[in-house]
């Protein structure tokens, strides 16, 4: 078997990926070592010189060579040396090298003792053992020993009597010492930045050089890739690049077939192919790397105790299996095979799963091709026997195609055709009201700027039906909108459904408010001790009861406000409302909170911005909201920045974290209603998914708008608009006032209605 060098040398085009991106302060410590390393000796004779010198022309003359001190000394001087002569600098040892560093200072600090206390020279050797510190520490670290250093730099203090004088021009030395410390530090971050960026440097070369020399065969692929229709020659295509991107001894290209199981499509130099497949799909690199759909490495036998007894089996020392990954699923495996270890790496994996992900997808664009026909008569089956009303119009708005549902609403479907949209709603029997989005902004959205549309669909005749329509832009291959398809899903039970449910969450709500307020007290009044005394586990008890309570009539009041709202009969107040008081007001509540969770909160409110349209106590509940969710769904040393500044007679209220954000298919319907987005991470939070809702449809109540922008890991912003106080028309200070909402004979619909 051949050995990891010649597996190397026959691998010249090898260059390793850059490593991630650490601390500053850590990237870079190996060029240092390695110069600690070469003046090991300069430092271990600076020492032994130094030590050597003091015994025979300082402490011959000294009045304390005969002190005790003078043995541990002698040792400490001896273990100094041989410290700085061996230390391992070739790795990194911060424990070791502060016992060594704390060595040096204790030998320093005898060496003064001996020779004259305060009135030494020898204090100077404490510059060395800081600029020891400042090669091999970060700041931090650094400013720590020095802070050690300057503490034993005075211990003279504790065997000698010294004046003001003498203590004020030690202590004059400190500040030299920490301008010493800095300085150092700053100069070899200085050389280890340059080192950095010349090896940074040259390894973009090298990468450029692979990475060109790949492109290259893998753009050459792709052509051809791109100019076939047939599966046996993108077979062909995909063994030709494979053998130029890696080195290979045998390889296999493998197929599924309609029962799951890989079928053998191309094999070169393999003896027993149909081993390779029959062997147990647990232990079988093939299969493990379909089902994770992800390349499987094996450099040497001994590496994975599962592939171990496949590799002995089939006589190779490497192997690399990467999954044809086409659009939405495997339909196969490449593998390649070498006789030599550490034939493959991450990088051969990179590029081999990228040419199999051309390859398969040109795979599947044949397969599509074959089937296109019957596709298309599948899909015309299915438009014909939708339940839900299907309309198909072209670039200017005019209906081309009507399934034969949508005969129920707009009449025969003969008479549909090449008419705008609009006349064909005015088919329909009884009035069509559109909510949410109108039919020109729909149709606007939709066929002008390519946009996805929902809203809500009203059919108001003897009976009233809702529906909810979904407008799907159509666009041609190069992106161009071309059409639309409008669906009308009827959700006439849905809304019934929900108006129920509203109205039981409403009465269950006020039922259970009486009793929880009931117990509320009761509770207090037992922990006040008014029926009897209380022992203290008797407390811990009933603290937990009224935590609890307290927790379930915060929720009761949340459902209580949605069905207020839902009902359209919330209140509120247009008052002039400083933003800035009462967010300061919310992040005091919530510091607490913010501590316990190791959260830094930030108030961004300028002292000069334009009061606000609102009301008080509505706005400090949507802060509430806004700032409790920023901190409970921000990790430990996270950050929740408050913004607010006026943009065009608004305020533009922002809330900003730094935590685990939410997906984009989560995103859209986060303000829905009990909706919380599924994550472990989420699960661990208590709620009821209606903060965000109430929130918004506060905002609203106050001539505002709320929405949200998030990515997946870097964080969330919530961001909402009032009008500014100036800029509302008849500001009347201290008067109540009531949203637009619903007459009384339609609140039965609109109460019904999704969040």
């Amino acid at each position: 078997m051949a050995s990891k060098a010649e597996a190397k040398a026959m691998r010249e085009r090898s260059v390793s990926l850059p490593s991630l991106p650490g601390r500053k302060g850590r990237v870079g410590r190996a060029e240092v070592r390695v110069l600690l390393t070469s003046t090991r000796f300069v430092a271990s004779l600076f020492w032994l010189t130094i030590v050597v010198a003091t015994m025979l022309f300082v402490l011959p003359y000294s009045e304390r060579n005969t002190s005790p001190v003078f043995p541990w000394f002698v040792v400490m001087s001896i273990a100094v040396y041989l410290g700085h002569r061996f230390f391992p600098y070739e790795g990194y040892h911060p424990w070791a090298f502060s016992l060594l560093l704390l060595a040096t200072d204790a030998l320093v600090a005898m060496m003064v003792y001996l020779t004259g206390g305060s009135r030494s020279a020898l204090s100077l050797l404490y510059i060395t053992v800081i600029i020891f510190s400042s090669a091999y520490f970060d700041l931090l670290e650094t400013l720590l020993f020095t802070t050690v250093t300057c503490a034993i730099y005075f211990a003279p203090y504790l065997y000698e009597q010294m004046d003001f004088g003498t203590l004020k021009e030690m202590a004059m030395s400190v500040p030299v010492y920490f301008l010493i410390a800095l300085s150092g530090f700053f100069v070899i971050s200085k050389a280890r930045e340059q080192e950095r960026e010349k090896k940074e440097l040259s390894d973009i070369i090298d990468r450029a050089d692979r990475k060109n020399r790949e492109l290259s065969a893998l753009y050459a692929a792709s052509i051809r890739f791109a100019s076939t229709l047939n599966p046996e020659e993108i077979i062909e295509v995909l063994e030709e690049k494979a053998r130029d991107l890696v080195p290979l001894d045998a390889m296999l290209i493998c197929l599924y077939d309609g029962d799951g199981d890989l079928q053998v499509r191309l094999s070169r130099n393999v003896v027993d192919e149909e081993s390779f497949l029959s062997y147990q799909r647990e232990a079988n690199p093939l299969y493990v790397a379909a089902s994770a759909v992800l390349p499987v490495t094996i450099s040497r036998t001994g590496e994975d105790p599962r592939f171990d007894p496949f590799m002995k089996e089939t006589g190779f020392a490497s192997m690399i299996c990467v999954p044809l990954f086409a659009s939405n699923s495997v339909i196969g495996v490449l593998a390649c095979l070498s006789r030599l270890e550490e034939a493959y790496d991450d990088d051969d994996a990179r590029v081999l799963l990228t040419l199999a992900s051309e390859a398969a997808l040109a795979l599947e664009k044949a397969g599509l091709y074959r089937t296109t026909l019957e596709d298309k008569s599948k899909i015309e089956t299915i438009i014909n026997s939708l339940t839900d009303v299907l309309l198909v119009l072209d670039r200017e708005g005019k209906v081309v195609l009507a399934n034969p549902s949508a005969e129920r609403l707009f009449g025969p479907r003969e008479g549909i055709p090449e008419e705008p949209v609009g006349e064909t709603f005015g088919r329909a029997e009884g009035e069509v009201e559109f909510r949410e989005v109108g039919l020109e902004e729909a149709l606007r959205a939709v066929l002008h700027e390519g946009r996805q549309v929902k809203n809500e669909v009203v059919l108001k005749a003897d009976s009233t039906t809702f529906f909810q329509a979904i407008w799907l832009p159509l666009q041609d291959p190069a992106g161009s909108v071309v059409g639309a398809v409008v669906i009308l899903h009827d959700v006439t039970d849905f809304v019934e459904l929900d108006r129920m449910k509203s109205n039981f969450i409403s009465m269950v709500s006020h039922e259970l408010k009486t009793p929880l307020t009931s117990i509320k007290g009761f509770v207090r009044l037992l922990d006040a001790g008014r029926v009897g005394p209380v022992n203290e586990k008797q407390r811990r008890y009933l603290e937990i009861v009224l935590r609890q309570t307290e927790s379930l009539t915060k929720i009761i009041e949340d459902l209580l406000d949605l069905s207020r709202i839902e009902a359209g009969i919330i209140e509120v107040r247009r008052e002039r409302v400083d933003l800035r008081e009462v967010a300061e007001g919310v992040l005091a509540g919530l510091e607490n909170l913010a501590r316990e969770k190791g959260v830094a909160v930030f108030l961004e409110i300028p002292d000069g911005l334009p009061a606000v349209a609102g009301d008080t106590e509505r706005l400090r509940q949507v802060f509430t909201n806004l700032i409790h969710n920023a901190i409970k769904f921000t990790p430990s040393g996270g950050e929740v920045r408050v913004r607010a500044r006026e943009e065009g007679g608004e305020c533009l209220v922002e809330v900003a974290d730094t935590g685990i954000g939410v997906s984009p298919q989560d995103l859209p319907r986060i303000f829905d209603k009990f909706y919380q987005v599924d994550s472990s991470t989420t699960r661990q939070q208590s709620g009821t998914g209606l903060g965000l809702s109430i929130s918004r449809e506060l905002v609203a109540a106050q001539g505002g708008r709320m929405w949200a922008e998030s990515e997946k890991g870097v964080g969330t912003t919530f961001s909402f608009t009032l009008p500014v106080w100036k800029a509302v028309q008849t500001p009347v200070s201290d008067s109540e006032w009531r949203s637009v909402y619903p007459t009384e004979g339609e609140l039965d619909e609109s109460s019904g209605r999704g969040g």
